[in-house]
């Protein structure tokens, strides 16, 4: 009976090797925070994409990605995760989580890119397989503002008048081929004379005079909205000014742009 235990070094060899394999073989789950991602940026500045990928198994596990660009824009450069190749392996600990950043720089070239980023365990790829669609649009600005009537928009003075109000009028322009979501708030009226009162007007809304911001939230490609800023001065006498400003939230230290507006109302 002892000689049947008594195994060679070879033979107990190919049992741990057996096991291991066995151990192997289980596919990993993997599961991604997003399967689609669009995001849209200006072309001086690099556009960051985020995906939270698990390891939802009970031991240590090493996940392949591959990524690939379905359209391409002359310039740009990709990083993931601080590395430039088109593919790579995340160590990630078991039933654990880890963000995945993808970099697009554009490098001052506009144009809309689209990829595809596949996460999978190379033993078992098509069974867990999960890929994330990214979409990227770079801008050379995201809207602009055009004065209806430069010559007295910024500064106008006037008489008393019965109409009793004045209207600064600025145009918000969308010179893209992408909708662009634009916010705006009323802002510095700190000098205005007790008895004036302001409030905005858009293509849509006569706003109250205590609503002082809202967005307008799709300006069509090739398109532009007004802005309207009333004065209304009710025959006081004085001077006022107020400067609106305007950003996309979703960038809003690169994009927001302000237009002062004054007006004095003389005896």
């Amino acid at each position: 009976m002892q000689t049947l235990f008594n195994f060679s070094p070879f033979i107990l060899l190919l049992l741990a090797v057996a096991c291991n394999t066995s151990n192997n073989s289980n596919p990993i789950n993997i599961t991604v925070s997003e399967t689609s991602i669009e995001k849209m940026g200006l072309a001086d500045n690099s556009i960051i994409m985020q995906v939270e990928v698990t390891n939802g198994t009970n031991q240590a596990a090493t996940i392949h990605w591959d990524r690939i660009e379905q359209q391409t824009v002359l310039g740009w450069t990709y990083e993931l995760n601080g590395s430039t190749s088109n593919s790579g392996t995340l160590n990630i600990p078991a039933n654990t989580s880890i963000d995945v950043t993808l970099t697009i720089t554009p490098n001052g070239n506009i144009g809309v890119g689209m990829g595809s980023i596949e996460f999978y365990d190379p033993m078992h790829q098509q069974l867990t397989s999960k890929t994330v669609h990214y979409k990227s649009t770079a801008l050379k600005e995201y809207f602009r503002l055009n004065l209806a009537n430069p010559s007295n928009a910024t500064s106008y003075i006037s008489n008393s008048t019965p109409t009793e109000s004045y209207i600064h009028h600025v145009w918000v322009i969308n010179d893209n081929t992408t909708p662009i979501a634009v916010h705006w708030k009323r802002t510095e009226e700190s000098r205005i004379p007790s008895n004036w009162v302001l409030a905005a007007k858009t293509h849509e809304i006569c706003y109250t005079p205590p609503i002082l911001s809202d967005v307008f939230t799709s300006i069509p490609p090739m398109d532009s909205v007004p802005f309207k800023l009333i004065f209304g001065h009710h025959n006081q006498t004085g001077y006022g000014e107020a400067t609106p400003i305007f950003w996309v939230n979703t960038d809003s230290s690169n994009s927001v742009k302000s237009q002062l507006f004054t007006y004095k109302v003389l005896p």
